[in-house]
């Protein structure tokens, strides 16, 4: 099945790639696990955005798994938390995601100048 094109700002964007059976299948394998991982382990807690931001860096960078098994992961886990009624703030999620980012800067920022003095 291909993915079907994109409307962005006027412009049609058409994505060649093609999902198959087999990639189907590993997302489904995928969701189930993160679905059924945060049942066992997370559920009836309040998760923090840094907590959010913790768990999806985590997964997106696995590499034991395929990009699609991960995606499948985090749509379960995610379907799991907003099931158990646990309100989620993507804004406080990217607010604590820049924080972060800027706070990686400022190290690799300082890490370059030791090097060059």
């Amino acid at each position: 099945m291909a993915y079907p094109s994109v409307k962005t700002k006027g412009k049609t964007m058409s994505n060649q790639a093609t999902i198959t059976s087999h990639d189907q299948g590993q997302f489904a394998d995928g969701a189930k696990h993160g679905y059924l991982l945060y049942l066992q382990r997370e559920e009836g807690k309040k998760q923090s955005p840094r907590a959010l931001y913790d768990f999806l860096m985590n997964i997106l960078i696995d590499t034991t798994h395929a990009s699609v098994w991960n995606a499948g992961y985090i749509a379960g886990w995610f379907t799991a938390l907003s099931q158990d009624g646990n309100p989620v703030s993507l804004s406080a999620l990217a607010q604590d995601a820049s924080l972060l980012l800027q706070q990686l800067q400022a190290h690799v920022h300082l890490a370059a100048e030791e090097c060059q003095g």
